[in-house]
């Protein structure tokens, strides 16, 4: 089996005004850590990574790359994030930030096709709009039109994870984030969404690295396992 060609990296982030003083903090933080776990899988794989990053707030805008290009090296995302970086502004419009993400893919025939995973990864406290408990309707119907999307055009190699920030509603990150099939120490199947506090970045990047690359597992903060046989059943197998 072939290893991929390239791994594509599309942060969404939350940038919205309810973000303030140690909440952005935290978003800037857990972007960083993501993007240097990701980095230190460059060599170990030995595939090209490339990053992109959206931030959202009452609009989606990119930071790192852009649709038509995403940066070709972590040094090369670092600075565009350093020099943009997250400034917390207007409502949550998550629903933006998919329909940006979707046009992306429009502009990109490959990303998420069979030699070029893509990883998207929604960093958000799963609030949208002015909605108290949740996501909004157009946020819930945003995420559908990208399921449909991803289905008609063939893109299976996608990866949807979500980082949850402080006092987060993590069954509407769900939403997002759907079910992949891992293995635990005893081998026994896990059927669970890539979902992980911003504190605990690694176990994120652990999974959805071994899902990308398609290597089977450990569904904790555990490190990835070299030369294991696939995830059974997965249906990002390639």
């Amino acid at each position: 089996m072939e290893m991929a060609k390239k791994v594509n990296f599309l942060f969404l982030i939350q940038s919205s005004e309810s973000l303030k003083e140690r909440r952005i903090e935290q978003v800037n933080n857990a972007v960083i850590r993501t993007m240097e776990l990701i980095a230190d899988y460059e060599s170990l794989c030995e595939t090209e990574l490339t990053f992109r990053a959206i931030a959202f707030g009452s609009k989606a805008k990119y930071i790192i790359g852009s649709a038509e290009r995403g940066a070709s090296s972590f040094e090369e995302a670092m600075v565009q994030f350093f020099d943009v970086g997250i400034v917390p502004e207007g409502a949550n419009r998550i629903d933006l930030a998919i329909e940006e993400c979707i046009n992306c893919l429009s502009q990109n025939n490959t990303m998420g096709s069979i030699y070029q995973p893509l990883a998207i990864i929604l960093f958000s406290d799963g609030f949208s709009d002015d909605f108290k408990y949740g996501f909004a309707p157009s946020t819930e119907a945003a995420i559908k039109k990208l399921d449909e999307f991803l289905t008609s055009h063939n893109r299976s190699n996608v990866v949807r994870a979500a980082i949850a920030l402080e006092y987060a509603n993590k069954e509407q990150l769900k939403k997002f984030a759907p079910r992949y099939y891992l293995k635990d120490y005893n081998c026994d199947e896990v059927h669970k969404p890539i979902l992980h506090d911003f504190y605990d970045i690694d176990s994120s990047i652990n999974e959805i690295m071994g899902v990308a690359f398609n290597r089977i597992i450990i569904a904790d903060d555990s490190p990835l396992i070299e030369d294991s046989p696939l995830i059974e059943d997965s249906p990002l197998l390639f």
